[in-house]
């Protein structure tokens, strides 16, 4: 399932299979089984596979845990409607706090 999400996330922000085996150091051949569902990752190959995403493209990690959480559709939006149905009612304050901050700090 995470290799194919990988899969999506690779197209949507145009990610080259090299450059992300490279950072993540996970071989080009390994790291296409992966996403062929031939092999699995260690933890702490997902884990720099995740960072890898981080440092190509800041957005991709994001949209990587939106799409294995279920709450992104496969060509990049976000179901907010389910984010907000899962997340608890402090967390949903504390991001709208989050945002009110944004927005005060723009307009100064």
């Amino acid at each position: 399932m995470i290799g194919k999400i990988l899969k999506i996330i690779q197209k949507n922000y145009q990610i080259d299979s090299k450059k992300l085996a490279e950072k993540s150091n996970i071989s080009e051949k390994h790291l296409s089984q992966f996403r062929n569902g031939r092999s699995n990752l260690t933890y702490e190959a997902l884990w720099n596979l995740i960072l890898a995403l981080e440092e190509i493209e800041p957005r991709s990690r994001i949209d990587l845990g939106l799409l294995i959480g279920g709450c992104c559709e496969e060509n990049g939006e976000v179901n907010w409607e389910k984010i907000i149905n899962i997340i608890s009612e402090q967390d949903v304050a504390l991001i709208l706090n989050a945002i009110g901050k944004k927005i005060v700090n723009k307009q100064k």
